[in-house]
């Protein structure tokens, strides 16, 4: 869970190339050497409501504002890494092995799509991507319990009658971290519920997208970093 360590040095370069070379060992293992038979990749399909919190001004103004979550992408369990564990390269077996689930999902279906009209001062409208997902399961059976993290990237336009607020085009990366419970309905349908937290580098409302909103003291109060 520190692949996503803000430490600097090689330490942190180190923890990137072992990501990188499980993901390189997963693909591996999907498109499968040449001439080899092809294998099947349960895909997970789903939608649901969301509400979302945002630091600032903005939760003050309206504690919650509205959006759609979205699901889609390949899903790589290990029962799946472990049936087919002789087509990802030796070298990366093991790291492999270590991951409980790993999701990817297409670059181009957000995560999120956010749909908040104003029904105090402020509205807005934007959407989230976060292709990769790796979980850490706390619980198996008979309901799902696992920790997530995985990299973010959200474009929101905001707007709001209040001055602090003004017009905002908030883009920024981030990292999210969070709980999903996750159990079954009926054939192949489940129900999941997620909680998570998303900070991400600072950027100041009503100023432009490399303004980090900071002072001589720090953070500024209209600077949003956490949803």
């Amino acid at each position: 869970m520190t692949i996503f360590t803000t430490h600097l040095g090689g330490r942190r370069a180190r923890q990137r190339k072992i990501l990188r070379h499980v993901l390189f060992g997963l693909a591996f293992l999907v498109g499968g050497p040449v001439g080899a038979s092809e294998i099947e990749v349960p895909i997970d399909v789903g939608v649901g409501p969301s509400g979302l919190s945002w630091n600032g001004p903005l939760a003050a103004d309206q504690p919650l504002h509205y959006a759609l979550s979205l699901s889609g992408g390949a899903v790589l369990d290990q029962e799946l890494i472990k049936k087919n564990g002789k087509r990802i390269p030796k070298q990366y077996r093991r790291m492999a092995k270590n991951l409980d689930e790993v999701r990817i999902g297409h670059l181009l279906l957000p995560d999120t799509i956010i749909i908040s009209p104003k029904i105090n001062r402020t509205g807005m409208y934007g959407v989230n991507w976060s292709p990769l997902k790796l979980g850490l399961p706390l619980v198996k059976k008979p309901f799902r319990l696992k920790l997530t993290v995985n990299p973010v990237l959200t474009y929101t336009f905001i707007h709001s009658d209040l001055v602090e607020i003004g017009t905002t085009h908030f883009l920024r990366p981030g990292v999210s971290g969070g709980v999903s419970l996750e159990f079954p309905l009926f054939g192949p349908f489940r129900c999941s519920v997620h909680a998570r937290s998303q900070v991400y580098i600072p950027q100041a409302t009503g100023g432009s997208v490399v303004d980090l909103g900071l002072t001589e003291n720090g953070l500024a109060n209209h600077a949003i970093w956490h949803v």
